[in-house]
């Protein structure tokens, strides 16, 4: 393997794990939407039907703890710390 082709090598592996680090991250977001609509659909069935959404509060607990650690990477990927985060 050459000088320039062992210098390659590293750049696309940094761009491959930065874009799964954001894809992460966004999928992390995507679940804290979800989180959104449930809670609005359990407090609207609730309100209106008198039947909130079976299991939502643990629904939510599960996926606060997914959408957290979804975002882990990008967190240490901008150089954040996530030790002293989770904290």
């Amino acid at each position: 393997m050459t000088d320039a082709a062992a210098s390659r090598k590293p750049a696309r592996i940094d761009r491959v794990l930065g874009a799964l680090a954001r894809l992460f991250a966004l999928a992390g977001g995507a679940t804290l939407l979800a989180i959104v609509a449930l809670t609005c659909a359990s407090v609207i069935g609730r309100a209106l039907l008198g039947h909130p959404v079976p299991g939502d509060f643990e629904l939510v607990e599960r996926a606060t703890a997914i959408a957290v650690f979804l975002c882990f990477p990008w967190c240490q990927w901008q150089g954040g710390h996530v030790a002293v985060d989770i904290l």
